[in-house]
């Protein structure tokens, strides 16, 4: 055999145990042994040093849990800054912020004015509770407006989580002002509130 003919028989035979298989069907049987290899890895038994991997860690790491800052309310029951009343006033003014800011829509819009994205806000109806804790809001921003109390740096505590030290810097005042002045102001919201305090 002359070498040109060996090597169109090279290039013309198929190798040796694939003969007459197609490609798919080649690829399909070695998915089928994939699948096998995997069945029989879970079904071994497993020996008495060879336990399952343990579990990967649940919640933020050590690093990310150092950066997070605790709730103030938390903190201050923990620390007896506040007493029981006033945990319940910080409540509800927090819990009516919520309400009056909740209904607030975000329109992302074009140059041509045509809406590109609104917020999925349904619009419910308000409970009566709900309705007290936003007016006991009102009035307690009316009684602290008329006593020349300014309500924005017990705002600055709730809804910005600010510290006392950095509600004292920002307000240009004495060292302890802040605490002093929440609990003036969570006073008067107890003393403002409409209904009978159920904590109590």
């Amino acid at each position: 055999m002359t070498t040109e003919m060996k090597i169109m028989c090279d290039h013309s035979c198929p190798p040796p145990g694939r003969a007459g298989q197609s490609f798919r069907k080649i690829r399909k049987a070695r998915r089928l042994g994939r699948l096998q290899n995997r069945r029989d890895k879970a079904l071994r038994p497993v020996r008495p040093g060879q336990g399952p991997a343990e579990p990967g860690s649940v919640g933020p790491t050590p690093e990310t849990r150092a950066k997070l800052t605790p709730d103030p309310l938390l903190v201050m029951e923990r620390r007896n800054i506040l007493n029981d009343r006033q945990l319940w006033a910080f409540r509800c003014l927090r819990r009516a912020l919520q309400m009056i800011t909740a209904g607030t829509q975000v329109r992302i819009s074009r140059l041509a004015d045509v809406v590109v994205q609104t917020s999925r806000c349904a619009d419910t109806g308000e409970r009566d509770h709900e309705i007290q804790l936003k007016e006991s809001y009102s009035d307690w921003v009316d009684r602290m407006t008329a006593d020349r109390l300014p309500v924005e740096p017990i705002l600055d505590i709730i809804l910005d989580e600010l510290s006392f030290s950095a509600v004292d810097r920002k307000w240009a005042r004495r060292k302890g002002w802040a605490k002093s002045h929440l609990q003036a102001g969570l006073n008067l919201y107890g003393a403002t509130y409409g209904r009978v305090n159920r904590h109590e």
